[in-house]
C-alpha cells in the first residue's frame, strides 16, 4: 500500500494491531454487503465506516481526519475487496463440486451392472467416448427452469444482485471449475457402487 495512513487502517481493519474482533467482524461485513457493487462501492463504504467512528470535534478529531484524509479509500477496498472474493471463489467452487456430485447421482439410475463396468472401464482409460453415457454435468446455461447462469450464481455466493462483471466472471469460472474437477470422479464413484 502506498501510503502510511492506507497501511495503518488496512492492518487495523485485519485485527493487527490486536484484538478487536467487532471492528474487524464488522469491516467483513460490510465489505460482504457491498462488494456486489464493486470496488468503488466498498470504498465509499470503508470511508464512510470510518467517518462515523471518528471523533467529530476538539484536536484529535482535527488530527485523525487530516491523516485519514490521507488514506487511498480505493486501494485500501481492493485489498478488502480481495479478501471476500477469494471466499467467494471457493464458495462457488464448491458448490460447483457438489452440483456436480448430484448430477453423477443420475449415471446409475437404470444401469445394469454390466453396463456400468463397461462406462466405467472406460473412464479409468480415459475414453473420451464414455461422456455420451453420462449424464448431463452442471453449466450456467440457466437451460432449465430454475437452472443457475452466471448473474443467478454470484446473486446466490453473494447474497446480493451483482453488477461487477468481473466478479460475475471469476465466480462462473470458479463453479466451471468445482464441476470440471468433480464430475467424472463422481460418476465414476457412483458407478463402481454398481458393479
Amino acid at each position: 500500500m502506498t501510503s502510511y495512513a492506507t497501511r495503518a487502517i488496512a492492518r487495523w481493519l485485519d485485527g493487527e494491531y490486536g484484538p478487536e474482533p467487532d471492528v474487524y467482524e464488522a469491516s467483513i461485513d460490510l465489505v460482504h454487503a457491498t462488494a456486489p457493487g464493486g470496488v468503488a462501492a466498498v470504498a465509499k463504504e470503508l470511508e464512510e465506516f470510518l467517518a462515523d467512528m471518528l471523533p467529530q470535534d476538539g484536536l484529535v478529531g482535527d488530527l485523525l481526519r487530516g491523516a485519514v484524509s490521507e488514506v487511498d479509500w480505493r486501494e485500501l477496498a481492493v485489498h478488502k475487496y480481495e479478501e471476500i472474493i477469494e471466499i467467494w471463489t471457493r464458495e462457488a467452487r464448491k458448490l460447483g463440486a457438489q452440483h456436480a456430485c448430484a448430477a453423477a447421482s443420475w449415471i446409475a439410475d437404470n444401469t445394469d451392472p454390466g453396463h456400468a463396468q463397461r462406462v466405467l472401464s472406460m473412464l479409468d482409460d480415459g475414453d473420451p467416448a464414455a461422456e455420451q453415457f453420462l449424464p448431463s454435468s452442471p453449466d450456467l446455461s440457466g437451460e432449465y427452469a430454475g437452472g443457475l447462469t452466471p448473474a443467478k450464481l454470484a446473486a446466490e455466493i453473494a447474497e446480493a444482485e451483482v453488477s461487477d462483471s468481473d466478479l460475475i466472471d471469476a465466480l462462473a469460472s470458479a463453479y466451471e471449475d468445482g464441476v470440471s474437477d468433480a464430475f467424472t470422479d463422481a460418476c465414476a464413484a457412483e458407478l463402481r457402487v454398481r458393479t
